[in-house]
């Protein structure tokens, strides 16, 4: 029998009446004819009719049921963003994932996420919190104002694992509005290589002096013909070269040492390369080394940005600054900053010294908007003679 749900009624049972509705429930009062009338007419109806009465009821029953669950289950998994966030947080957070691939046993791996402030209002991480305590977080800036961007970086440490292994980090955003931004990192180590240390880490470099780290690479596997076949760097600021250490029995493992060199002509600011060593053996045909150093000018400033916040348009503000010198040095003025900077005080105007505290006189623009000045501050030394200061502020009408 075809059977189809009708707007009154069900199509294919029979009819008593022309107004469409089912021979069962044409009882003139069934509730006041009482439990035996009911039974009655239900008892004569063929069990095919009856059956199928009975599933046009459920479906109707099942049909209501399902929007109540579809509404409580939207309810119970709604996500924690709302679509705006998700929209401004996919604008901000342009890279959630990283995979390092193979890597040594007993390396530090690491990998930079950028975040890029493209609202209106300062972006503020509240919170960092690691899903492993393998997991080292340094973050550029907690707070970054808007236009800007920073960085975070997570250092994946391998010692106490082998095999696949997947970990990440949390950050918990209180500003422009809460949310929770993971991001996450895999990387499989392999047993039988070892790095020691387990990273290239050169630390605070002076600028034009260069260094030179070593490091020991051993194999501990089955191949008793394993070998390094190449070594590359992404980078043109680092040298490697490896070199096999003698052995003195097969059953040694198969070790290099590794040197490598920082060129001097690096400018100042964070580096950050890796080294990709490719072998012989076709289970980990290459794995990386990370490398990072701090490449220092001869002069810092402190604090090295100076984010002003939400500020009327065309205010004047006060702000100090200290810069410190390896030799000493005097102030003689100011670059890029557009008649913008006035220097009001020197606490060592009129010497030498390789400290100098300055107060700043700033005068902001009319125009409304997003604002940033990098700062030259410009000495009397020859050479990497100039501090970088970077100002910020959120210009709003007066």
């Amino acid at each position: 029998m075809n059977l189809s749900v009708t707007k009154l009624g069900v199509s294919g049972l029979p009819r008593s009446r022309g107004d469409g509705l089912p021979s069962v429930w044409l009882s003139r009062t069934p509730l006041m004819s009482g439990r035996s009338e009911v039974e009655r007419v239900h008892q004569k109806m063929p069990w095919r009719i009856r059956f199928a009465t009975a599933m046009t009821i459920l479906g109707g029953l099942l049909l209501g049921s399902g929007q109540l669950i579809r509404e409580s289950s939207a309810w119970a998994w709604e996500p924690k963003l709302s679509h705006f966030e998700e929209d401004w947080t996919h604008e901000v957070f342009p890279v959630r994932t990283h995979d390092f691939g193979t890597v040594a046993r007993g390396s530090k791996v690491r990998c930079v996420f950028p975040v890029v402030n493209k609202t209106a209002d300062d972006l503020e991480i509240a919170e960092v919190r690691t899903k492993c305590g393998c997991t080292e977080v340094r973050v550029g800036a907690r707070v970054v104002p808007p236009g800007t961007k920073t960085t975070i970086e997570a250092i994946l440490d391998t010692t106490k694992f082998v095999g696949y292994k997947a970990s990440g980090l949390t950050l918990v955003l209180k500003r422009p509005t809460f949310a929770e931004i993971d991001l996450n990192f895999t990387a499989f180590i392999r047993s039988e290589i070892t790095l020691e240390p387990g990273q290239a880490d050169f630390g605070v470099v002076p600028r034009g002096s260069g260094a030179t780290l070593k490091m020991r690479l051993a194999y501990n596997g089955k191949r008793a013909d394993w070998q390094v076949t190449r070594m590359r760097t992404q980078r043109a600021g680092i040298k490697a070269t490896l070199d096999p250490r003698p052995r003195t029995k097969v059953s040694d493992p198969i070790e290099y040492d590794l040197t490598i060199a920082l060129n001097p002509a690096l400018p100042a600011g964070p580096y950050k390369d890796e080294i990709t060593i490719s072998t012989n053996d076709p289970d980990t045909p290459e794995f990386l080394i990370s490398v990072s150093a701090v490449v220092q000018s001869s002069l810092t400033v402190s604090p090295s940005v100076l984010n002003l916040g939400r500020t009327p348009a065309g205010s004047t503000l006060k702000r100090a600054v200290v810069i410190k010198g390896r030799a000493p040095f005097r102030v003689t003025g100011f670059s890029g900053d557009e008649g913008m900077v006035k220097l009001v005080s020197d606490s060592a105007a009129d010497a030498a010294r390789p400290l100098h505290t300055l107060t700043l006189e700033l005068t902001l623009p009319d125009r409304p908007g997003p604002f940033h000045l990098p700062l030259t501050i410009v000495t009397d030394q020859t050479g990497d003679a100039t501090a970088r200061l970077s100002i910020f502020a959120t210009i709003e009408p007066r």
